[in-house]
């Protein structure tokens, strides 16, 4: 690694590459906790859905096999 004054091109770079590590460390800690509720709500919805979708299913099958329609 070249540390000679003459050429100062590593300073830029090093503090490019720590600037670019806290701006992404920053948006990671912004967007992670959000992106996972929203993960938790459309699964808990689907749960939802499927759990409806059963019950329906379940009924319909049951009032198939009493003779009713």
């Amino acid at each position: 690694m070249n540390t000679r004054p003459e050429f100062g091109a590593n300073d830029g770079f090093l503090s490019g590459l720590i600037a670019g590590g806290v701006i992404g460390a920053g948006f990671a800690m912004a967007f992670a906790p959000r992106v996972a509720s929203e993960i938790r709500q459309r699964v808990r919805a689907l749960a939802t859905e499927l759990r409806h979708a059963a019950f329906d299913t379940g009924h319909t099958t049951n009032n198939r096999a009493r003779g009713k329609r």
